[in-house]
């Protein structure tokens, strides 16, 4: 069965929102892996479950709040960039107030060490931008390939 190239490529709004949250999830072990030389203490591994949940629904939050996900994608706009790192900025602020409600008032640590909070935002906001970038440049090189094939009779 042959595919049928008239249609653009397109991602749906929740298929882009899945590949977010892997991007967000591979950034944050990214972020763990660098910190610590790929060599993770089990001090450090021992919270990370717990963690990784909490930064996975900060972070969705911020997405479907912001819908982010949503929208023509293929036409990726300064914009858009700037709202996805003022997204992406802002659950890194929640993070570090969570910190700041973590040490002072529960139990006088970190819930989430500050070098994985700053390297988590770099790798996230740089893998976001990537993705979108990568997207829109599949999305023009399927339509002009339509285009193409239109003014050829195909």
């Amino acid at each position: 069965m042959e595919k049928d190239s008239s249609k653009p490529f397109v991602l749906s709004n929740y298929l882009i929102l899945v590949i977010d949250i892997c991007i967000i999830v591979a950034s944050l072990f990214l972020a763990y892996l660098v910190r610590f030389n790929f060599s993770i203490p089990l001090s450090e591994l021992k919270p990370l479950p717990l963690i990784t949940l909490y930064v996975i629904m900060v972070r969705i939050v911020l997405f479907m709040a912001g819908r982010s996900y949503t929208g023509i994608i293929q036409y990726v706009t300064i914009v858009d960039m700037l709202k996805l790192y003022l997204y992406t900025i802002l659950g890194s602020v929640i993070f570090l107030l969570t910190n700041v409600v973590s040490y002072y008032f529960i139990n006088q640590t970190l819930f989430i060490p500050l070098t994985i909070i700053i390297l988590e935002f770099l790798i996230t906001s740089f893998l976001l931008v990537v993705f979108r970038g990568v997207i829109e440049i599949r999305y023009s090189v399927s339509r002009r390939k339509n285009q193409l094939d239109g003014l050829r009779g195909h």
